[in-house]
């Protein structure tokens, strides 16, 4: 962590994104490939093989990226900006892997975390 703060602050923020990405990106491949007729059909061991390679290769990535946030958000924003990440990996998995409509209440959920991001960056209640 002591190189991570020897960059600035925007070189650590576009590290974290990416690696936030590629995690969030890894979530909803191991939640769909699950879904999937030759994985329903297959074997236990083969079943789990695929979700333990699927969260090994996950976990490399979610974990460092959860490391290097801490350096730029406090814990309660990288909770809410996990939860924002994980939301639009889903919209988006929904919409061009399973193609499947997205309905209001999802996209008021995500309204209600974004403010829930600002009120933690802004410190109201402090």
């Amino acid at each position: 962590m002591k190189i991570m703060k020897q960059f600035n602050r925007l070189t650590v923020f576009i590290i974290w994104f990416l690696l936030m990405s590629i995690a969030c990106i890894l979530t909803v491949v191991a939640l769909f490939v699950q879904t999937r007729p030759y994985i329903k059909e297959s074997s236990i061991i083969i079943k789990l093989l695929v979700t333990q390679i699927t969260a090994m290769i996950l976990w490399a990535f979610a974990i460092p990226a959860q490391r290097i946030g801490y350096i730029i958000l406090t814990p309660f924003q990288l909770s809410l900006s996990s939860e924002v990440f994980m939301f639009f990996s889903q919209l988006l998995g929904d919409k061009y892997w399973l193609e499947k409509e997205t309905t209001n209440d999802e996209y008021i959920g995500m309204a209600l975390i974004l403010l829930g991001m600002v009120v933690a960056k802004l410190k109201y209640f402090d």
